[in-house]
This record gives C-alpha cells, sequence and structure tokens, in this order.
C-alpha cells in the first residue's frame, strides 16, 4: 500500500497516453478551484513573482497547485522545486503530479522526471539530485543543508552540491518554479533564509535567482495571520492571489461541515512530571509506554467498540485509528460481537512477537488490501487501522472518523480528520463530517493538538509547554514548597502569584517517529511566559529595546545553540534587572522564550493580565482564623466551606487537593503573624497580636547537616519526598538561632503543616502524654501509603519520634492486622491502650481498611 520514493521516477509520457487511451478521465475542479487557477495565470505572467494560495484543510490545494503547474509550467518546460516541512506532504504531492502526468498537452512533453528528497531512507538522497529532474520534491531542512552546505574537497575547495547544480541549471534558463507548501511556516529563520535571505552572511534562492517564481499554499486565512506580517510579506512579497473561505466552501457542498464530538471513556490514567516535560517541551508526544497503557485497556477498549455499535446508525460508515496491532484485533472482535455480525476489520504492517497466533494466522498476506477494498465497496462499515489511512487513500464517502487516544502532533491530527472532509459534491454524500475524540482522565492538564481545532479546521500553531492556568498552578506550588521549605515568610502568598502571560510564538526544530525512523522538521510553537508584577515594567522595557535595536540574530534561528542562548539572557538580565532580582534558570528561559519570539517575529508577544488573582489573595480568612483562635479541626472546616464554594473553583484548579490549599493558608498565617508583606491588606489590621520574629532563610551549611544526620528523611513519618527544615520552638516568639542544627528537624511538608506551631520534637523518644486529640489528627491525602499515614498518626499521637517499626498489609483490605512497634518507654498501657479503639476508627475513616492494631514495645 505504500509507493517506494528512493529514486528518480520517470514517466514516459507518450507511452502513458498509448496505455490510458480511452481510460484516463481528467479530474474536473471545482469553481474555486478553476478561479484560483485562472488568477494564478494571469498573476504569472511575468517572471519574478511571488505570492500565496489560501485554500481550507481539504479542498484541494495539492490538486490545484499541480494541475497548473503541469499546464502552465512543467509543460513550458520550467522546472519545480516543491518545498514542505514534512515528508508526508511531499509523497501526497508526488502522488498526485503521478495521477495527473497527463494533463501535459499531447506534443509538450515526452519524458518526466520526478525525484522526492528527505532525511527519510524512505526518500531518495540530497546527492542523487540531477539537473535533468524535472521536479525536485524536497523537505525544507534537507533543502537549508544542500543550499549552506560548506564541505570542501580535497584540495579545500567548497563542494557544489547536486542541489546548486540544479537551481545554477535552471537559473540559466530563468525557469524554475518554486512552491512551498504550507508558506505560513516561511517566515522561520531556516526557510526564510533559504528562499530570501536577510540574516548575517545568508544569501537566499531568490536573492540569487531573482527571476524564479514562488508560489505558497496555505490553509491558514490571511485575515486572521497577524503574527506573521513581519516576514510573510517579504517572502511573499507580491501578496495573495486567491483565497476560498471555508464557510463558502460547506455551504457550496465541497467540504463536509465537521461536527467534533469529545467523548469521556471516564477512565483514569496517570503521566509523571518527568514524562509530561518530555511530551509538552521536547517530543510533543505521549510516551510509549503511557501509549501501550491506553491500547492495552480491555476496559477502554471495550467502551469504544459499544460506543459504535449504539451509535451505528449515527456514524456508519466509520474510520478508527488506533495505536496498536492487537488494539485492532480487540476492537474488531468486540465491535463484530456486539453487532452480532462481520461489520469491522482491520490492516495494519508491523507485528511485533506476540502469542495471538490464531488471529494473525487467519490473515493472509494481501489481507490489508482485502479489507480495505471491502471497506470502499461498503460490505464493511468500519475500518480499523494503525496509521495506515492517514495519506494517500481516498475513500470519500467515510461520515465518521474515530480518534480513539489524544494526539500532540498536529501532523497526525490533520491526516486522520481530512479522511472524512468530502462533502456531497465531492462525492463523499453528506454534509456534516463526524470527528470523535475519546478523552481520558488525566491527573495533569495536557492541551492535546485536538483541542485548537475545535470549532474550525484551519492549520493552527502547536501550543507548546503549559496552558496559562496549569503553568500559574506549577509554577505558584513550586514557589510556596521553596518559601516554606526555606522557611521563608517575607512575602504573602498573593505575591508569589504571577501577575500575567506573554503569548509568545516562535520555531523550533521538531523531532517525530514516522515508520520507526526520526524524521526532523521546524514547527510553530505557542508558549505563555509568566511575569510577576516587579518584572513587568521591566520586561516591556526589554521588549521595546530589542524591537528597536535588533538584538543578536541568534533568536531568529529555529536550532538555537542552548548554551550561547543562556549566556546571552544572562547579560540582558545584567543589563536590564535590578540586583534584587536574582538570576535564576527560570528568569533566563522566559528572557529566551520571548527573545525568540521577538528575533522571528519582529512584533510584540500580547500580554493577558490574570485577572482572576484577587481571588488568591487569603490575608483576610488569615487573620479571620488568627483572631478567632480556631481549634484544628474547626480551622478545617472553615476551609473546606472556602474551597468547596461554588464560586471559588479558581481554588480547586490551583490546588487539586485540599490538603495543598491548607498549606497556602498555614503559610499566609505565618506571614501575618510575623509582619510579612501583602500588597492588597494592611498588614496592621490586627495591632494587638503580637508579632513573630521574621526569619531568615536556614543557611545551606546547617540544612545539609540537619537532613544528613536525620538520615535524609521525615522524622515523624519515614517520607524521603518534599523534605522541608523545620524550626523546634515551643515559643513562637522567641528569635532563634539559626545556626545550631540541634534547633531543627527534618521533616515532609504533611507533618510540618500537622506539627503547626507546636513544639514537637520528633529528634526525642521520651514520651509524655498526648499533647494533641486524636480526632484533630490531620486527614491523609487520598495517594498516601498507609503505612506513611498510621507512622504519622502514632508519632503525633505522642507528639515525639515513638514507631519504630510498622507492618501493613494493604492487601488483605478488612482482613488485615496492622503491627505497630514503638520504641521502649511508650507506656502502651497507660497511652495508646485506653484509645485504641478510636485510632482505628479514625484510620478506617480515612479509607484504610483493616480489622485490628497490634501495638508492641520494641
Amino acid at each position: 500500500m505504500t509507493t517506494q520514493y528512493k529514486t528518480e521516477y520517470k514517466i514516459d509520457l507518450t507511452h502513458e497516453r498509448k496505455v490510458r487511451q480511452g481510460n484516463y478521465i481528467s479530474r474536473l475542479p471545482f469553481p474555486h478551484q478553476n478561479n484560483a487557477m485562472n488568477l494564478m495565470r494571469d498573476f504569472y505572467k511575468a517572471s519574478g513573482k511571488r505570492g500565496i494560495l489560501v485554500l481550507p484543510t481539504g479542498s484541494g490545494k495539492t490538486f490545484t497547485a499541480v494541475l497548473w503547474l503541469l499546464k502552465n509550467a512543467i509543460a513550458k518546460n520550467v522546472k519545480v522545486l516543491w518545498l514542505a516541512d514534512q515528508g508526508f506532504l511531499l509523497e501526497q504531492a508526488f502522488d498526485t503530479f503521478k495521477k495527473n502526468c497527463l494533463e501535459i498537452p499531447e506534443n509538450k512533453r515526452e519524458i518526466l522526471q520526478m525525484r522526492l528528497v528527505s532525511g527519510s531512507t524512505r526518500h531518495a538522497n540530497g546527492n542523487s539530485i540531477s539537473i535533468h529532474d524535472d521536479i525536485l520534491l524536497m523537505t525544507a531542512q534537507t533543502a537549508i543543508g544542500y543550499w549552506d552546505s560548506n564541505n570542501l574537497d580535497d584540495n579545500g575547495k567548497k563542494i557544489i552540491t547536486p542541489f546548486h547544480k540544479f537551481l545554477e541549471h535552471a537559473g540559466k534558463n530563468e525557469s524554475l518554479f518554486i512552491v512551498y507548501d504550507e508558506a505560513h511556516h516561511t517566515p522561520a529563520f531556516g526557510r526564510r533564509n533559504l528562499l530570501i535571505g536577510g540574516s548575517k552572511e545568508k544569501t537566499g534562492i531568490l536573492e540569487k535567482y531573482p527571476n524564479f517564481n514562488l508560489l505558497g499554499l496555505t490553509a491558514t486565512p490571511t485575515y486572521t495571520n497577524v503574527n506573521q506580517r513581519g516576514w510573510l510579506w517579504e517572502i511573499f512579497k507580491d501578496g495573495v492571489i486567491f483565497e476560498a473561505r471555508k464557510k463558502d466552501l460547506e455551504d457550496a457542498g465541497i467540504l463536509a461541515m465537521p461536527n467534533f464530538k469529545s467523548e469521556k471513556t471516564q477512565f483514569n490514567f496517570e503521566i509523571s512530571d518527568s514524562d509530561i516535560e518530555k511530551m509538552l517541551i521536547k517530543h510533543q508526544e505521549l510516551p510509549q509506554h503511557i501509549i501501550d497503557e491506553l491500547a492495552k485497556n480491555e476496559g477502554r477498549n471495550e467502551y469504544i467498540a459499544k460506543y459504535y455499535v449504539d451509535n451505528l446508525s449515527i456514524f456508519g460508515k466509520t474510520i478508527i485509528f488506533v495505536d496498536r496491532w492487537y488494539q485492532c484485533r480487540t476492537i474488531e472482535n468486540k465491535i463484530n460481537r456486539e453487532a452480532g455480525k462481520v461489520i469491522a476489520a482491520s490492516i495494519f504492517s508491523y507485528v511485533e512477537n506476540s502469542r495471538s497466533i490464531d488471529y494473525l494466522n487467519s490473515r493472509i498476506s494481501n489481507q490489508n488490501d482485502i479489507n480495505l477494498e471491502k471497506f470502499r465497496n461498503g460490505e464493511i462499515q468500519v475500518l480499523l487501522n494503525v496509521r495506515m489511512l492517514t495519506e494517500g487513500v481516498d475513500v470519500p464517502d467515510v461520515k465518521t472518523v474515530f480518534i480513539t487516544r489524544e494526539t500532540n502532533s498536529k501532523i497526525l491530527f490533520t491526516q486522520m480528520i481530512g479522511r472524512a472532509l468530502r462533502g456531497k459534491k465531492a462525492g463523499g454524500e453528506k454534509d456534516i463530517a463526524n470527528i470523535v475524540f475519546f478523552v481520558d482522565n488525566w491527573n495533569r492538564h495536557i492541551q492535546f493538538a485536538g483541542s485548537n481545532f475545535v470549532g474550525g479546521l484551519e492549520d493552527k500553531k502547536i501550543e507548546r509547554g503549559y496552558r496559562p492556568y496549569e503553568l500559574i498552578r506549577i509554577d505558584l506550588i513550586d514557589r510556596l514548597n521553596f518559601a516554606i521549605e526555606n522557611q521563608n515568610y517575607e512575602y504573602s502568598f498573593i505575591e508569589l502569584v504571577a501577575s500575567g502571560w506573554y503569548v509568545v510564538t516562535y520555531n523550533d526544530v521538531h523531532i517525530e517517529e514516522v515508520e520507526g525512523q526520526e524524521e526532523k522538521s521546524s514547527e510553530t510553537f505557542t508558549e505563555n511566559v509568566l511575569v510577576y508584577e516587579n518584572e513587568k515594567e521591566i520586561f516591556e522595557i526589554f521588549i521595546g529595546d530589542f524591537l528597536e535595536q535588533n538584538k543578536d540574530y541568534i533568536w531568529e534561528k529555529e536550532e538555537l545553540d542552548k548554551s550561547e542562548a543562556y549566556k546571552i539572557a544572562k547579560e540582558f538580565i545584567e543589563e536590564y534587572f535590578p540586583s534584587s532580582i536574582v538570576s535564576s534558570e527560570s528568569l533566563e528561559m522566559r528572557i529566551i522564550q520571548i527573545a525568540r519570539h521577538l528575533g522571528q517575529n519582529r512584533i510584540k508577544p500580547e500580554f493577558f493580565n490574570f485577572e482572576q488573582k484577587k481571588d488568591l489573595d487569603f490575608r483576610s480568612h488569615a487573620i479571620s482564623i488568627v483572631e478567632r483562635d480556631l481549634r484544628r479541626s474547626e480551622e478545617e472546616e472553615y476551609l473546606k466551606n472556602i474551597y468547596y464554594s461554588e464560586d471559588k473553583s479558581l481554588l480547586r484548579v490551583v490546588f487539586h487537593e485540599f490538603e495543598k490549599f491548607q498549606d497556602a493558608f498555614e503559610y499566609e498565617i505565618k506571614v501575618f503573624k510575623r509582619g510579612g508583606k501583602n500588597s492588597n491588606t494592611d498588614t496592621t489590621a490586627n495591632p494587638g497580636f503580637q508579632k513573630e520574629f521574621p526569619k531568615r532563610l536556614v543557611p545551606e551549611e546547617v540544612r545539609r547537616r540537619v537532613f544528613s544526620r536525620d538520615g535524609y528523611k521525615c522524622l515523624c513519618c519515614g517520607k524521603t519526598k518534599n523534605l522541608q527544615i523545620d524550626h523546634v520552638v515551643a515559643n513562637k516568639y522567641e528569635e532563634p538561632n539559626d545556626d545550631n542544627p540541634e534547633l531543627y528537624q527534618t521533616l515532609c511538608g504533611t507533618c510540618n503543616r500537622e506539627k503547626a506551631a507546636n513544639g514537637f520534637n520528633y529528634k526525642h523518644t521520651k514520651f509524655d502524654e498526648s499533647k494533641i486529640a486524636v480526632r484533630d489528627v490531620l486527614k491523609a491525602s487520598k495517594s498516601e501509603e498507609p503505612i506513611y499515614y498510621v507512622t504519622r498518626l502514632i508519632n503525633c499521637y505522642y507528639t515525639t519520634s515513638a514507631v519504630h517499626k510498622t507492618m501493613v498489609d494493604a492487601k488483605n483490605q478488612g482482613n488485615s492486622v496492622w503491627k505497630i512497634g514503638v520504641k521502649l518507654g511508650a507506656n502502651i498501657n497507660n497511652n495508646m491502650a485506653k484509645d485504641i479503639n478510636a485510632l482505628i476508627d479514625i484510620i478506617r475513616n480515612k479509607g484504610y481498611k483493616l480489622k485490628n492494631i497490634e501495638v508492641t514495645e520494641v
């Protein structure tokens, strides 16, 4: 089913005409395509013209350009250089040239030679380019490499690459037509310099050969293309040739109107911080181990199959895209079982070692072709596939597309939905195309490619990194944890919150795996850059100076030299930011993001104020809690009423867990007591309250000694993560000697919050009577392992480090007996024995299942 593109492809047109005589029927263009071609003919009467053709996704950009070139350029012996960012776009154009080559008028050409070149082993190598090629299709990245090549021969002379020779040969006759598919990407540093130059020591093809013509193809409407009014119109200096509106084509029945539907599966999946960083910052796709987890989930596959069968009359002829061959098998079998007959089949290529021998043996060598033909002629209603129907397969009457897994690949997403966009007049037999996304519950907010397309299919930039609120949330929690860990209570919680964000857009090199190979291309990304109150004015000055002075051209490049970028960013910080704002990796990264936007777009990024920031000012509530002297249980109830209030939904967006919301309030209370700053509230609102002494940061050497002494674990519950240095002092008005390690202990964030201002010293094992009511022990977080919870429970009960060892049988559910060994001197009979049943009830109320607790002295 795949075409080989590894060598030149020669077409004997005379022979083809004889073979296809009587069988070849020209494909008739639609009115909008005829309009475009008529205007192109007039536009390119003179040489050296550079314009853009704007046609929506699915409306035939490639066909329109190819048909016009065959009749108006290639027929006149004008060579074509077709550039695109991805190999699949080149393959699509290559196949379109092949199918329509007989549109070249008779007696104009006898031989047509084509070559497709990229960095992929599926395609020809750049060194194979010949001056005899009539149509050269090439990825922009490969073209840049061969155009900018500085390789020397054995004599020290610069090697003239085959690509240079091809252009030089065409230049002698002023006979080259350059086409750039997805032209809105051309302002990027490498692509722009390839075409027109403009950067230091860079000469573009059109600078050297000004009489070559340039045609840009794009689906992006020019009337919304604000971000590229800089370089775009310098490259395509003669403007828009023709623009078709998507709404007009839908009204005409040429395009089906997409009906987007998100179907929530209710299945829960988790992604780690490291995976989400790799996905959103580096690879822009879900890691393979998570894709495997999704594909193997039987309940999820059952859900997808049943959802189709239950709505068969609505969805009709449907293509289902999945990720693994075994997922094809599972969903195919489930659909046929639910339907009571065979209505589904699968096509896939790669199969790893498998135990499903019977299923694989039932498929003959050309099973894919047989199943595709059955789908075309209506023998089956559903065709499942693993990335085999994203391109080159034409089944116009497809009514629905199922995208079973959310993707961050704009390329893959666009290919998948493109299978269903044919309207009635284009043979699609439908006015509406159903595009169904199956959406899972993730433990983190992820902005997938599909959410950018709801409401329209025009090409949009990939939004990379975190959405603004998620970015604010992550950054805020990090800043809060850092402040608590360092016992820094100088600034109110509201001061830790970003004031807004810049939306920056720039091109970066993107690596995507295609058929087991890495393909490098340049993509346009949109990112959000946080700004704080004390930085906003500085950033505005920096941006204004940058645009006026045209800073280093390094920022124009797609492949950025990271070490050089950070070096320059540090210099910017020294120049623009006061010494009170310390240079950090975060600030340097934000400078780099903004500089890349400015360097590539030449316009100021848009700034958005965080309007709801005021809802995160907790000062008035903190004052109320302090003045009313609430018990721990009363304070928790007070905070729950705030957290779960219907008009406080932002709190649940920022704080996914109630416990983290409590952390923020504990922090704000301490800031208030110690006279910390709050820009929105008068800190003298409680003049009768005696302020605590503000604490300076614990010296790093002291921190290391305390962590080392305590074994790098929480002395209360035993956790080794989220560790903090806690000051052991019963008198909160006593100014500590921060250089004495004996005044500190290691606690995790949860245990530190539980301890609060109490003088619990977990370094000691001397047991007094309980200083904290059992009912006030902090509840466990949803994900906490029971061993940590019960250890904290007992140690909080004794207010010292009582637990020596805990054995928790979490698998045996309600029949388990939890065994707790406490250190000698705990005096079980006088202390825990009388409260053992109350302790069991508390543990059960937290959701843990157990039969009993055995406590022994060890």
